[in-house]
């Protein structure tokens, strides 16, 4: 099978339908969206897929994005033919993000998935607390999304594995469109940036990880060369080599539930030993510097969910030195109206899955890196004023009612805090994007009035939500009290004298 020209990527079309299309179709597909069964594999090959058209058809600049957008019938594929030697699944020449050949020790297909324990877990049978993984058969068509979690989304795995240019657990960004096409095109850097930004220096475009012989997987150090220039996007620190197996059995795939003549149920895996390319970032992510170092690090899955300064991290960075995700900061505000972020990735705790994040976000782009930094300082003003109020929603529904600390008698509640923080943040945004419209860049800053509108509405917000999710006993007089104690002392926070 091919990853190029195969029809194995599930997509949703418009009368309702799912069906196959290989890559390459994309652009005349009239696909809405991937719609695999998991909706983690959703999000990471439609990442793949944007990968894929980065690599081998990135526009030459704005204009010719542009054009592929508007005219996808025009679009000249001819670089995915080129390429199909070096995007093939199984065979005896290069594979997909493979290795050669197996190193390693042979493993069930359940490696290919973070949410099964390592493999040292399940021999010493200290899996109590996790869950044995029931991935026991990956067919051809979900076999490249796991290629690509396993590597492009690489957790520690163990001494001796390394992560990706990202790092474990980063939270990766897409610019989500109305359609997949759109979706891929407005990902798409042009190619002399991404070459000035995120390519390998001094590396070849026609060569991967997985082309330049095992050596690229079991040496110490390696070349440019080996790595290729797109190597930030495809490097592989995990060593793996799929056994393709006839599926006599019929055995249907763990991931997505179809029966292929044949499927994978035997993996070889090892640490790929060689470092990679270091020093390169990778652009689906955003990057802040170290406090005390300055070295840059991407944005990490936050375990709280996506946050309003997490939103902002992504969109316009924190400061000067913060680097928003690249494709958003090349956003035209005129492109922004229509689309919204999508923000997704797996929080780890060294080697264990803790959650999956997938959120969507309103997308706030700047026409200029003037009125970015205009947007980045009236944005982070207003920012203090919906922290403050966030917290002190979160500290009144978190008060505990009970005479003394040691007894427990949480706030009673009709939702769970949760819920309730989130919907606050989801009205902070919305505020946020119409404030932030009308901010005036012959001056460089908001209208008087429109701060003043922005705190008083998000005080009435949080206060209403306050009082529609607090549950009073009129019958327990000294709950209602405390309760009313709590709601005075949430009114002072948040209409102060």
């Amino acid at each position: 099978m091919n990853i190029l020209l195969s029809p194995w990527l599930p997509v949703a079309m418009p009368d309702g339908r799912i069906c196959k299309v290989a890559p390459v179709d994309v652009p005349c597909s009239g696909a809405l969206r991937v719609a695999h069964p998991r909706a983690d594999y959703s999000a990471l090959a439609t990442e793949l897929l944007v990968e894929l058209f980065q690599t081998l058809l990135a526009p030459a600049d704005l204009a010719a994005r542009a054009a592929m957008l508007r005219r996808p019938e025009e679009v000249n594929t001819q670089a995915f033919a080129d390429a199909k030697g070096a995007f093939e699944l199984f065979g005896t020449d290069a594979r997909f993000m493979q290795s050669p050949v197996a190193l390693g020790v042979q493993a069930d297909a359940s490696v290919l998935v973070f949410e099964a324990p390592g493999a040292k877990t399940v021999e010493d049978n200290t899996d109590f607390f996790v869950s044995r993984s029931d991935i026991a058969s990956v067919c051809p068509h979900c076999a490249p999304v796991s290629l690509f979690l396993s590597n492009a989304h690489a957790r520690q795995g163990g001494q001796g594995y390394r992560t990706t240019a990202r790092g474990g657990s980063a939270l990766a960004v897409l610019v989500r469109g109305a359609t997949l096409w759109e979706t891929v095109v407005l990902n798409l850097l042009p190619a002399p940036d991404f070459a000035a930004r995120f390519a390998v220096p001094g590396a070849p475009a026609n060569v991967y990880p997985w082309t330049s012989g095992v050596d690229t997987f079991t040496a110490g150090a390696v070349s440019p060369e080996q790595v290729g220039a797109f190597g930030t996007l495809w490097w592989c620190p995990v060593a793996l080599h799929l056994v393709e197996d006839q599926n006599e059995d019929q055995m249907p795939c763990s991931q997505c539930g179809e029966a292929h003549p044949t499927h994978v149920r035997r993996v070889f895996k090892a640490a790929t030993k060689s470092r990679g390319i270091e020093g390169v970032m990778h652009p689906r992510t955003a990057w802040s510097p170290h406090n005390k170092t300055g070295r840059l690090l991407p944005l990490q899955v936050p375990s709280n969910g996506l946050q309003l300064e997490d939103w902002l991290a992504l969109s316009l960075g924190k400061s000067e030195r913060h680097y928003p995700v690249a494709a958003v900061a090349a956003l035209r505000p005129s492109e922004a109206r229509r689309v919204e972020l999508w923000s997704f990735g797996g929080l780890l705790n060294i080697n264990t899955l803790v959650r999956w994040c997938d959120e969507t976000t309103p997308a706030l782009v700047a026409e200029n890196p003037r009125e970015a930094e205009v947007l980045r300082i009236q944005a982070h003003r207003l920012l203090e004023q919906a922290l403050a109020k966030r917290d002190a929603l979160t500290k009144a529904l978190t008060t505990n009612l009970a005479d003394n600390a040691k007894r427990k008698a949480p706030m009673p509640l009709s939702q769970s805090i949760e819920s309730l923080v989130s919907r606050f943040e989801t009205k902070a945004r919305q505020g946020l994007l119409q404030a932030l419209s009308q901010v005036d860049f012959f001056v460089d800053s908001l209208p008087a009035d429109t701060a003043a509108v922005f705190n008083t509405s998000l005080s009435g917000v949080a206060f209403a939500l306050f009082e529609s999710s607090t549950i009073v006993n009129p019958l327990d007089v000294e709950q209602t009290r405390r309760v009313l104690s709590v709601r005075g002392a949430l009114l002072k926070k948040l209409y102060p004298k």
